[in-house]
């Protein structure tokens, strides 16, 4: 009797195991461990030595034609509210929908599952925050507030030559492709609202930033691009078991792949 390979492709309705070369639980407390750590160091570095690594006089003052007429272009009247319209998308909505969502996506599935989802995304975000955080106090670029001030109206402080690149902008497009990847990576089917949400709230993100004078358009793109690329990266090189769920059973004439799709 000849045995032959069939291929079969199926979706399940119930929760599947555990895919063989996922991570265990000892994997996952290291993640966590990770995840901490990541986040300690964004925040002692943020938070904890702002006013310490922030530089005092900017390095890069003077805007090019480009982000002169754009923020002439973008900006907002009242850039207070769209501060803090962007503070609430970049540091509230986005990353609930991200986290949200993905774990919506994967219903169905048990709370290992959710956390080898929402992980990668977590760690991707944190990831991009912390390599813009030293890019900003490196570069020293004034922000357009502090450049366009009149004489004697600006009031100093250690945000005042930090501007590039945009932190809100690559937070979210970090968030929203790191979700997008994982999503679609498992075969989820709502991926494609993981993705059509998160980049539209940070594709607002992005712009809300102009519109409060804060970020000159380039810092908005940059963050962007940076944010997709570590967003997209993080999933698949940190976490590379992440995957459609495909089991191999035995059947009458040899084998089927069974799985999630």
């Amino acid at each position: 009797m000849i045995c032959r390979l069939a291929v079969a492709l199926a979706v399940t309705a119930a929760a599947r195991p555990a895919r063989a070369d996922g991570p265990s639980d000892r994997t996952r407390e290291v993640e966590a461990a990770v995840t901490t750590a990541m986040g300690a160091a964004y925040l002692v570095a943020e938070v904890g030595f702002s006013r310490q690594l922030s530089p005092t006089t900017c390095t890069w003052c003077d805007p090019d034609g480009f982000d002169a007429g754009a923020r002439n272009l973008l900006r907002w009247r009242d850039t207070s509210l769209a501060n803090t319209l962007s503070d609430a998308t970049g540091y509230v909505s986005a990353p609930l929908a991200a986290a949200g969502l993905t774990i919506l996506a994967g219903r169905g599935h048990d709370w290992r599952r959710h956390y080898d989802d929402v992980v990668p995304i977590v760690q991707a975000a944190i990831a991009a925050s912390l390599v813009q955080h030293v890019t900003k106090v490196t570069v020293a670029r004034q922000r357009p507030y502090a450049h366009y001030a009149a004489p004697g109206t600006l009031v100093p402080s250690e945000e005042d030559n930090v501007s590039f690149w945009s932190g809100h902008t690559s937070l979210t497009f970090a968030l929203a492709v790191s979700a997008g990847t994982v999503t679609s990576s498992r075969g989820y089917a709502l991926a494609p609202v993981v993705w059509a949400t998160g980049l539209g709230l940070a594709a607002a993100t992005g712009y809300l930033r102009i519109a409060a004078d804060r970020h000159y358009a380039t810092d908005a793109l940059t963050g962007a691009v940076m944010g997709t690329l570590v967003g997209y990266a993080w999933p698949k090189l940190v976490h590379p078991w992440i995957g459609r769920d495909v089991d191999v059973v035995p059947t009458a004439n040899g084998l089927a792949a069974v799985g999630r799709f």
